[in-house]
């Protein structure tokens, strides 16, 4: 019972570290971020189908009335960035796309590490955020199964393989520093 406890723990996705700062203008989130695939996520990474991580960030304002608030709504508080893991059987490199850039890697748990290491992700521009002002922000990352293909999603329904999300990691960080 205790190894079957251990192997799932073993398995999903955990926020280590994040920080939030301003850095030429521009808020910028650093994060350490741990990814390990299921055997059913590794199997059909490696038969050719694309696996999506979504990380998402978003400013939230403590509330005595609400666990958490977001933002006025003139301000659109939530960020995303979107990372697609692929296999080549041919060349056998797993490849890590972020936006027109990609890098190739020979294993797997180097090419999680690439996508679990966000560093400089520009969130915000120095102007939105007044300074000196505290500010609560969090973030998780996840695997987006919206963008598997529909054969995939059908079968991801009720299963917990395919739910691979990390709990939200609040930072606080104050405004202008």
């Amino acid at each position: 019972m205790l190894l079957v406890s251990l192997a799932v723990a073993a398995e999903g996705i955990v926020v280590n570290s994040a920080s939030t700062q301003l850095q030429e203008e521009h808020y910028v989130v650093n994060a350490s971020v741990g990814i390990t695939l299921n055997p059913t996520l590794e199997d059909v990474l490696n038969k050719g189908v694309p696996l999506y991580f979504q990380t998402e960030y978003e400013i939230v304002k403590p509330r005595w009335y609400w666990a958490y608030r977001q933002m006025a709504d003139w301000f659109d508080s939530s960020v995303r960035l979107e990372a697609k893991l692929t296999y080549n059987a041919l060349t056998r490199k797993y490849r890590v796309t972020f936006g027109s850039l990609y890098q190739n890697f020979s294993t797997l748990p180097q090419a999680l590490a690439a996508i679990g290491t966000i560093r400089g992700w520009p969130v915000y521009d120095g102007g939105y955020l007044s300074k000196g002002r505290q500010y609560e922000a969090r973030i998780r990352m996840r695997l987006d199964v919206s963008k598997l293909p529909k054969p995939f999603q059908i079968n991801t329904i009720g299963t917990q393989e395919w739910d691979l999300a990390s709990e939200w990691r609040p930072i606080n960080f104050v405004g202008g520093e």
